[in-house]
Parts: C-alpha cells; structure tokens; sequence
C-alpha cells in the first residue's frame, strides 16, 4: 500500500464494531426528523387555515 492511500478496510472494521451502536442513533435522528416533519406540516396547515380565515372575513 502507498502512503498516499486510504485503507477502507479500517474503517469497515471499526463501521462493524460499532454498528449497533450507529444504527441506533441514525434511527433516533430518523424519528427526530420525522417529528420535525409532521410539526412543520401541522403549523403550515394552521397558517393556511388562518390565512383561508383571513380571506373569508375580507368577503
């Protein structure tokens, strides 16, 4: 192997010691992205049910 090189190898190894570990806290960001998601849908709902409120009360 040349200096200049990366050996992948090392860190397959450390990926596979580890990978309960990182699957756990990929899932756990997962589910924090999931939430972030459905609050974001939930307000843009709220903002669009008010501004549709909004519109009704200039008519």
């Amino acid at each position: 192997m040349i200096d200049d090189e990366f050996d992948i190898s090392i860190l397959k190894q450390l990926g596979n010691n580890h990978q309960d570990e990182l699957l756990s806290k990929l899932r756990k960001k997962k589910l924090e992205l999931d939430n972030a998601h459905e609050m974001a849908q939930i307000e843009s709902q709220h903002g669009l049910e008010y501004l549709f409120d909004e519109i009704d009360n200039l008519e």
